[in-house]
């Protein structure tokens, strides 16, 4: 017998894509004021290398924060999805929107998929800490000269 399918939401589909499309405009938007901002940085370091060495630690240091913080709270969805299947035994948990049509998954094959998020989640998370750390190991070593 084969397992039920969960349909998925068409407005979930709509409301991704806007979100991809919003993300990827505000990511172009921020990469053309993070080249200025590099541009800036270097011809203020032909003026003032201390000031250009502490703008540069300083942008590197945001960049860092938001790479990891974003990081950690992709890993953090996870964490809640894989428990939420637990908590309900099932995969896709009650009310959670799909993006296509997905078949219901329940008992050991539910806490498989559990058990993958939980992985997935911890995975970004050190991911996340280790872009955080390298960046500003960057920032420190790299721009004041170490």
């Amino acid at each position: 017998m084969p397992d039920p399918i969960v349909p998925a939401d068409p407005r979930m589909r709509r409301g991704v894509a806007i979100a991809v499309a919003v993300v990827i405009a505000v990511g172009l938007v921020l990469f053309a004021e993070l080249q200025s901002e590099l541009d800036r940085i270097a011809s203020l370091a032909q003026r003032d290398p201390e000031a250009a060495t502490a703008r540069g630690i300083r942008l590197v240091t945001i960049l860092a924060l938001v790479a990891g913080l974003s990081l950690l709270g992709v890993g953090g969805w996870f964490w809640q999805l894989a428990r939420r299947i637990r908590r309900t035994d099932q995969y896709p948990p009650p009310g959670m929107r799909l993006l296509r049509d997905t078949p219901l998954l329940a008992g050991t094959r539910a806490w498989t998929v559990a058990t993958k998020a939980k992985v997935i989640a911890v995975l970004t998370w050190l991911l996340g800490l280790a872009i955080a750390w390298y960046l500003w190991q960057l920032a420190v070593g790299r721009l004041r000269g170490g």
